[in-house]
């Protein structure tokens, strides 16, 4: 099913319909308008065993309504019945709290979009166990704290947005992405490094500098020269380190 862009604020029993759908595998409803409200009646029940992509994603025009978090407790229930579930994209749905711990249960996701909420706290280190993970976005939310070393296991993370938080990012934390060797995408604007750029960058390992094309520093309090390292990073195609404190001579 494919919704998408349709005016659906009006179809409060949506989450029944689809409930009746048990062989459903696709359900996209993005800016749809959605009342996002669980209806206490189905106590979070649903009935789908198959279901593999779940978007509900939310925007500047044909916002989902998620006045609460009773949608997630729905998504919970899928989780454990829908073992196939690979995509699942929240963004912009402004959900509030931590990040569910259910998540981490979801072991066969390859796509995880959870930007533009307003979750705070941790990442729950049950996500760092996805290892079948290749895209994970976090952006635009009140996260917070340093970030486990365990993000190394996710193998096959391809792009990883942690873009405007509140995370202290420290070169421990870039060696353990240098382990990421399939790594094309890395976004950390708007955080706290704790490093100086040249640490950073000597923190990837070799296999990093061959995979990224696209990484963005922006406004992370960087200090530190831009040195002969970029020529390291043989696959780069966007380079945005603006507004940090960044001298010395590019040549």
């Amino acid at each position: 099913i494919n919704l998408g862009g349709i005016d659906l604020s009006e179809a409060a029993n949506w989450i029944s319909v689809i409930n009746t759908l048990p062989l459903l595998e696709v359900l996209r409803l993005d800016y749809c308008n959605l009342p996002l409200k669980v209806p206490s009646s189905l106590s979070y029940i649903n009935t789908s065993t198959t279901l593999r992509v779940i978007s509900l994603k939310s925007g500047s025009s044909g916002y989902n309504s998620a006045n609460d978090t009773s949608i997630l407790h729905w998504i919970c229930n899928i989780s454990r019945t829908a073992t196939s579930l690979a995509y699942l994209d929240l963004y912009g749905n402004s959900f509030q709290g931590t990040i569910p711990l259910f998540i981490g249960k979801m072991k066969s996701l390859s796509h995880l979009d959870l930007g533009e909420n307003d979750f705070s706290g941790q990442i729950p280190s049950e996500i760092w166990t996805i290892d079948s993970l290749s895209y994970l976005s976090l952006s635009y939310n009140r996260l917070q704290g340093t970030i486990n070393s365990t993000i190394s296991n996710l193998k096959y993370l391809t792009l990883l947005d942690l873009s405007y938080n509140k995370f202290q990012i420290s070169g421990h934390f870039m060696k353990s992405l240098g382990k990421l060797c399939r790594l094309g995408t890395l976004r950390l604007d708007k955080n706290n490094i704790t490093s100086e750029l040249s640490e950073v960058v000597d923190s990837l390992s070799p296999c990093a500098y061959k995979s990224l094309s696209f990484l963005t520093l922006s406004n992370t309090q960087l200090n530190g020269t831009i040195g002969e390292w970029i020529g390291r990073l043989s696959r780069l195609e966007v380079l945005d380190l603006s507004s940090n404190f960044l001298n010395g001579v590019i040549s």
